[in-house]
């Protein structure tokens, strides 16, 4: 997956240069666009990335979720945390905490699991990464949309 296809990203136009609707991240008076945050959490240098369907899925079905730790750094992450959370509103799901370490460089899958919901809603789905000092290194968030039969 790392580098196949994709070796690079490019943020095309990430200021616009005069007052427009277009591409920019932020606007000509330099205030973030709606994909601004998206951008930011999808450039952090350590990062949670959740593989899980993107589209709305029907109650009942097993849905598959991988957890990744992408490490974008030159150096290697040792003794780190993987904190995942399933909440509908403020209700509590599921919460795991998986220590793991990572080369420099690469990205690692750390786990995967089946998550079948018994009634439509959304549930969101929250991975962080802590150092070995609970220090939070990277955040992610993923709305998991769950349809009637």
């Amino acid at each position: 997956q790392r580098y196949q296809p994709v070796s690079a990203i490019f943020q095309f136009m990430f200021c616009e240069p005069w007052p427009s609707i277009s591409w920019g991240m932020v606007d000509y008076w330099r205030t973030p666009k709606a994909g601004y945050a998206g951008l930011q959490t999808a450039y952090q240098p350590i990062l949670p990335s959740i593989e899980a369907p993107a589209f709305p899925q029907p109650v009942g079905t097993a849905i598959p979720i991988r957890l990744w730790a992408i490490n974008d750094t030159w150096q290697p992450l040792h003794n780190a945390t993987l904190i995942y959370t399933i909440h509908e509103g403020d209700r509590l799901i599921r919460e795991t905490t998986l220590a793991f370490n990572v080369s420099a460089d690469t990205l690692k899958r750390l786990d995967q699991i089946e998550f079948m919901p018994d009634h439509p809603g959304e549930y969101q789905l929250t991975a962080v990464i802590q150092d070995e000092h609970q220090a939070v290194l990277g955040e992610n968030h993923y709305i998991l949309s769950i349809l009637p039969t």
